[in-house]
């Protein structure tokens, strides 16, 4: 057991940490907005299907989450953040099937990151986009592109 200033050094640290955790779940480089693009996803017989989607991401209280649709697919649910993924950047989210369910895969894992240059500049309106399994095979690939705001209205998050 630590006790005396042992003690306080040790709370001062695990609170800094904790701090940082929490804060980098909101820094300016999420990938917040509205997304839209095409899936492709690969069948374990090899063979390969399309579909769109959409999906939101929106930061309040320290934290992310958000809403994805497959319309084809008549299904669509919510995104849980995880984590980001150590040395890539990438944001991972557990995805929750909540229409649909009969047609869609309940509890898979959504990855997104910004589209990195050949000079590593990232752009903000491009996200990679991946998609896996429960148990954490990989499933399906996708460019996401920012949703164009309207002239005349702007974006908010509240």
């Amino acid at each position: 057991m630590i006790s005396g200033k042992k003690a306080f050094v040790a709370g001062v640290c695990l609170a800094l940490l904790s701090a940082a955790v929490f804060a980098s779940t909101t820094d300016e480089a999420a990938p917040l907005g509205e997304w839209s693009g095409t899936v492709t996803q690969i069948y374990q017989d090899g063979s390969q299907g399309s579909y769109p989607t959409t999906m939101t991401i929106a930061g309040s209280d320290g934290k992310l989450g958000g809403v994805i649709r497959y319309p084809s697919l008549k299904c669509g649910g919510s995104l849980t953040f995880i984590r980001q993924v150590a040395g890539t950047g990438d944001y991972e989210f557990r995805e929750t099937i909540e229409d649909g369910k009969d047609r869609c895969v309940d509890g898979g894992f959504v990855r997104v990151n910004f589209v990195k240059a050949l000079d590593d500049t990232i752009d903000p309106d491009n996200l990679t986009w991946s998609w896996y399994f429960p148990e954490g095979r990989f499933g399906a690939i996708a460019l996401l592109s920012r949703a164009k705001t309207p002239k005349g209205k702007s974006e908010s998050v509240k």
